[in-house]
């Protein structure tokens, strides 16, 4: 890689450069010019005699946007948590970093720290917004190293170095620092609050695309590190276990939940990633045509990546050298990687339990599993009971009235509406749960009532039912008796087998959790009405807000609004409460994630529609969780379909 190709390969910015510059600096060139308006302002209303006390509400917003910037601006962030990799620790590793940072004509990363998810990145820390050179980090996902052959993780850290040679890094913290105090800023309520939050909106529209070119940069640098091969089977194995990361989250995250258990989920996540047939499910993924479905929001107005099928076009479009392969596993870069996992592991597991106290004791997977499995049908179970009944289906729907209504030929009435999390604009209206589900949860429930069975961790599949440590195989059953109902008999003959009570009715009550307040979120708007957003277990509870209230403060009085409880707020004017079970399906509207369409089982409307200071970590993610995960509210959760 010499330096003529790494200078060849910088494309060139057009405009944007120059422009994302003219945006930051006529941001703070705006931010002093609001306080000064409304001193204009208050003077103005003193002397004409106008009302003072709109006057002084309309420039606190200017003011509180000052202090919310400099405090945002001024801030000293902590680098992200990680394992420090020392280079007598990972010598070949670091031999490696600086020889692509040599042949990039950069400066190697001072740091290289371990981190448990799939991904990698490069951060400088410097002075002056981060324009004056400082500390180097580099970010390596543990399971890359895992997973990724010793080319494929050579290509990775070139891409990564490429940053440092291109002085992405550099300009990336000035506008990391400029966009934190554009939020601050565009926090606060009234006329000041919209501007700023206008000025943030056009100054993301003229920087993402740049930021997006860096990508394809530091791609160009990856080419030249590892060749063609290498660089774009790089970038189709982290798009497909970043993808199984998202699955294991969406899968197993949720089970500690309701198991109320601590877990190792680096440790979790590895073993996941190791499980027979993992491999080749990576391949797979890797190796369809079109990958925009793995990511789907990369190359998004808003997004810092391009489209994965656009950058492995680039990456075959441009001249490669001859690199060798290296077909190594990339873990013997890091001859200690199960002990560095194991570590970081420790670190997290231990920050965990801190927060999570005594009520959540630490345990290991097969244990969260045993015991979160159970409740999740139990739960769903007394779900499916209570719905059978309330609906006229059955009378009294035990065991064995569902087992008859089966053979009777009124299967088809078992199946329930299910609940869903939909990205387009085209959603898949009148999704059921099938009746084979809900008679193999009645079933399991059954069995799980006597004492006898339990559930078994594996990281391949959903657990598995066991009785005496035998496979159950009510799934199979199930799903032959709801097929034909000439086969319930031969469920019934297995349900006695294993001593399941025909008269067993789950009760709810016995496996329900309280209602607790998840998170509270801001400036929600509904029909042009603001409200606070409280997001529970059992569902969500809108208060609306006054009209002329600033967002000075906010954190401290969402905290405070968190603190009250659930009873509390309830009883607030204008609260209005959404059980989770009224939800039918939750679609994000357009691809700015800032409109949600909450569909209700009554067949009504709501569109919720978030302001800039609650997208990113906002009610997207947490309602996407609440509905999609089960767990998260405990009687929306159904088994794998057998």
């Amino acid at each position: 890689m010499g330096s003529e190709t790494v200078k060849q390969r910088r494309f060139s910015g057009g405009w944007r450069p120059a422009a994302t510059v003219a945006m930051i600096g006529g941001f703070y060139v705006l931010l002093p010019a609001l306080p000064a308006a409304g001193v204009a302002l208050v003077w103005t209303a003193h002397v004409h005699g106008w009302p003072v006390q709109l006057a002084l509400a309309l420039a606190a917003g200017p003011v509180w946007a000052v202090v919310g910037t400099l405090r945002a601006l001024f801030s000293s962030d902590p680098p992200e948590a990680g394992l420090r990799l020392e280079r007598d620790r990972a010598p070949e590793l670091w031999r490696m970093v600086d020889e692509l940072a040599a042949a990039a004509e950069t400066r190697a990363p001072d740091e290289i720290l371990l981190v448990p998810e799939v991904n990698a990145g490069v951060t400088e820390q410097g002075n002056w917004l981060g324009l004056r050179p400082g500390v180097r980090r580099l970010y390596l996902g543990a399971p890359l190293l895992a997973c990724l052959t010793a080319g494929e993780l050579r290509a990775t850290l070139g891409h990564e170095l490429g940053h440092f040679s291109g002085r992405h890094t550099a300009w990336s913290a000035a506008g990391y620092r400029t966009v934190a105090g554009m939020e601050a800023a565009g926090s606060t309520g009234g006329p000041a609050g919209l501007l700023l939050r206008g000025w943030l909106w056009l100054y993301l529209k003229v920087a993402m695309p740049l930021s997006r070119q860096w990508e394809l940069e530091a791609d160009a640098v990856s080419l030249d590190a590892a060749g063609r091969t290498a660089a774009v089977s790089a970038l189709r194995r982290e798009a497909a276990l970043r993808h199984l990361e998202d699955d294991y989250a969406h899968a197993w995250f949720p089970l500690a939940i309701l198991a109320r258990r601590t877990p190792d989920l680096i440790g979790g996540l590895h073993a996941y990633l190791g499980a027979p047939g993992r491999a080749a499910e990576v391949a797979a993924l890797a190796a369809q045509d079109t990958l925009g479905a793995l990511e789907p929001e990369a190359g998004a107005w808003y997004s810092t990546h391009p489209p994965l099928d656009e950058r492995i076009a680039l990456l075959q479009r441009l001249p490669a050298p001859e690199v060798a392969a290296d077909d190594r596993p990339a873990a013997v870069l890091l001859p200690d990687l199960a002990g560095a996992v194991a570590e970081l592991g420790r670190s997290l597991v231990e920050e965990l339990s801190a927060a999570s106290g005594p009520e959540e004791p630490v345990a290991d997977w097969a244990q969260i599993v045993e015991r979160a499995a159970a409740v999740r049908v139990q739960l769903s179970a007394a779900r499916h009971t209570h719905r059978l009944e309330e609906s006229g289906v059955l009378a009294r729907a035990d065991l064995a009235s569902v087992l008859a209504a089966v053979e009777s030929g009124r299967g088809a009435e078992l199946a329930a509406p299910e609940p869903s999390w939909q990205e387009d604009d085209n959603p898949s209206a009148g999704r059921r749960t099938g009746s084979a589900v809900v008679l193999a949860v009645l079933a399991e429930a059954a069995v799980l009532a006597t004492g006898r069975g339990g559930y078994r961790l594996d990281w391949s599949g959903p657990p598995a039912l066991l009785v005496d440590g035998v496979p159950a195989g009510l799934g199979e059953a199930a799903a032959r008796a709801a097929a034909d109902p000439a086969a319930v008999p031969e469920l019934r003959r297995r349900l006695a087998e294993l001593g399941a009570p025909p008269d067993h009715r789950p009760d709810r009550a016995a496996f329900d959790f309280p209602d607790e307040i998840l998170t509270v979120f801001g400036n929600v708007a509904l029909r042009h009405r603001t409200y606070d957003l409280v997001i529970c277990t059992h569902g969500l509870l809108l208060l609306r807000r006054g009209v002329f209230r600033l967002a000075v403060g906010q954190q401290r009085r969402l905290a405070r609004l968190q603190a009250r409880g659930l009873t509390a707020l309830h009883a607030r004017r204008h609260a209005r409460a959404i059980p989770v079970e009224t939800l039918s399906s939750i679609r994000l509207v357009g691809a700015d994630s800032a409109k949600l369409d909450l569909r209700l089982t009554d067949g009504s409307t709501l569109r919720l529609r978030t302001t800039a200071e609650s997208v990113g970590d906002g009610p997207v993610d947490v309602l996407r969780a609440l509905v999609a995960d089960p767990p998260a509210v405990a009687l929306l959760g159904e088994p794998a379909a057998p």
